[in-house]
C-alpha cells in the first residue's frame, strides 16, 4: 500500500508486530467533516466538498491521530472519498474511481 505507513510496523515487540490499524469510512469521514467545518459524507469527494492542501495535511494528521495511519498527499489524491480511502487504508483491494 503505497503512502501509507502503519506506526505499529516500527515499534518492535515481543510478541510479533501489532495489529494492522483500521480506518472506517465512517471515521474519516467524520474528521474530514471536522476539517472541513461542514458536514462530509462517506461517497463526498473530499476537493468537491472544499478541502484545500492545508486541510488535507490537517486531515492527514487527525487520521494518524485517531487511527494511527500515516498517510502521504498522493493517499487523499488518488482516493478522494472517505470510502475509497478507507478501503485503501483497510487493503481491500477495491478502487471505486476508475
Amino acid at each position: 500500500m503505497s503512502g501509507i505507513t502503519n506506526e505499529s510496523d516500527r515499534t518492535p515487540t515481543s510478541r510479533g508486530p501489532a495489529p494492522t490499524p483500521k480506518a472506517s469510512a465512517q471515521t474519516i469521514a467524520r474528521l474530514c467533516s471536522d476539517v472541513a467545518g461542514s458536514s462530509i459524507g462517506v461517497d463526498d469527494d473530499m476537493f468537491e466538498a472544499g478541502l484545500n492542501s492545508l486541510d488535507l495535511v490537517r486531515l492527514a494528521a487527525a487520521v494518524q491521530q485517531q487511527c494511527g495511519i500515516r498517510l502521504n498527499a498522493l493517499s487523499f489524491v488518488d482516493h478522494p472519498t472517505a470510502r475509497q480511502l478507507a478501503d485503501h487504508i483497510n487493503g481491500s483491494g477495491r478502487d471505486d474511481h476508475a
